[in-house]
């Protein structure tokens, strides 16, 4: 069977509706325990269920304190015990750290135990042993044998990477052929290959408004025209996303967590006029929702994914900012 009879389709993107997602990194400030972190951040996701959110996205990362989340198909089953209705999206599943037989397993399991809610993005580690070529082979290789383990039917495969007798792999999602796939990739052929293969892709909050237009026009033209609306978005876009009491205030909030991410090497007043101009929506409400209608505009945003808890951000603060959104802002792309 050719792997692209299996692949999931494509959102459509066919709903006039903006659809706001919330995002969680799990980032470890000095000023807190790292159970606190964890405890904190699966609060503000579980509420984020009540207040309308459509889907609740986890990062995984290691080895850093920009973020302590490696397990994340953990962090995403206590929160589909939290949960009934919202979206549980995995932003990204880093796909060579596993055997690819044992994330299909644990991916279908925990779209059972969430009833079909799992939004499933993968994309590529950095290892400097492998060519940029021999990456992208490891990757697809991987990607099809996990798309063919969610059948439930028995395959073999012989593969450059990849071996084994006919068996077959159980359990298999709720979702099927399985649950709606994105490709985290800056790279202009990947994203190529994506938008052929009728997969989506995940965007990096830190790219400009500019190079997220470049990454949409790549991959509808890379897509079939029998397939895409070129007016109907099937990108969700990643933003850090801050609504404060007022301008000032919000901006005063959010500086010293930004400051703290950023390179040695770098011009603290150049990169945070980048980060405010192009990278990040902070601001008071008005503000935020005219940003917001901007991205809309230019980008044909359907579906926003705020990242609202980034920095050294007090639990509190994002609370708030995170209320302020889907109360003050959303409303105004209903």
């Amino acid at each position: 069977m050719d792997l692209a009879d299996l692949v999931h389709p494509k959102p459509t993107g066919g709903e006039s509706t903006l659809k706001f997602s919330i995002y969680s990194q799990m980032g470890w400030p000095d000023d807190r325990s790292q159970s606190d972190l964890f405890k904190n951040e699966l609060d503000q996701l579980s509420r984020a269920e009540s207040q309308g959110y459509y889907c609740a996205w986890l990062a995984e990362h290691r080895s850093a304190q920009r973020g302590i989340g490696p397990a994340i198909h953990l962090s995403a089953a206590n929160l589909a015990a939290r949960t009934r209705t919202i979206r549980i999206g995995t932003a990204i599943t880093i796909l060579p750290f596993m055997h690819p037989l044992r994330i299909a397993e644990e991916v279908a399991m925990l779209d059972i135990v969430s009833e079909g809610r799992v939004e499933w993005s993968v994309g590529q580690s950095l290892d400097g042993d492998l060519t940029s070529e021999q990456s992208n082979e490891i990757f697809s290789e991987q990607l099809e044998i996990i798309q063919k383990a969610w059948t439930g039917n028995a395959f073999a495969h012989a593969g450059a990477f990849y071996q084994f007798d006919e068996l077959q792999c159980f359990p298999n999602p709720v979702q099927q052929p399985g649950p709606t796939t994105y490709i985290a990739s800056d790279n202009e052929e990947t994203i190529k290959w994506a938008a052929r293969m009728k997969y989506s892709i995940m965007t990096d909050p830190s790219l400009s408004v500019s190079q997220l237009e470049k990454q949409r026009r790549l991959f509808i033209e890379a897509s079939d025209s029998a397939d895409v609306d070129a007016g109907a978005p099937i990108i969700p876009t990643l933003r850090r996303v801050y609504v404060g009491e007022s301008m000032q205030k919000a901006r005063e909030e959010v500086t010293p967590g930004l400051l703290c991410d950023l390179n040695s090497d770098e011009d603290p007043e150049a990169s945070l006029k980048l980060l405010f101009d192009q990278c990040a929506i902070v601001g008071d409400v008005a503000y935020c929702r005219d940003r917001i209608a901007e991205l809309r505009e230019t980008l044909g945003l359907s579906h926003l994914i705020a990242w609202q808890n980034f920095g050294n951000l007090s639990h509190e603060q994002t609370l708030a900012s995170q209320e302020r959104l889907i109360t003050q802002v959303a409303p105004a792309f209903a």
